[in-house]
C-alpha cells in the first residue's frame, strides 16, 4: 500500500521534467544592416543544445 504514493510521485517528478524542456524562443539574427541572416546556428550558452535556423 505504502509503494503507491511512491510510484505516483516518482510519475510525477519524471513528467514534469520532460514537460519543462519544451521551450519556443523566438527571435531574429540581424547583420550589421539590420537584415534577417539565414543559415545561422544557435546554442544555448553552456550546452551543446541548440538549432539552425
Amino acid at each position: 500500500m505504502r509503494k503507491l504514493p511512491v510510484m505516483f510521485s516518482l510519475l510525477l517528478l519524471c513528467a514534469s521534467g520532460i514537460i519543462a524542456q519544451q521551450r519556443q524562443i523566438t527571435g531574429k539574427v540581424p547583420d550589421k544592416a539590420g537584415s534577417s541572416i539565414s543559415g545561422t546556428t544557435i546554442t544555448i550558452k553552456g550546452t551543446s543544445s541548440g538549432t539552425t535556423a
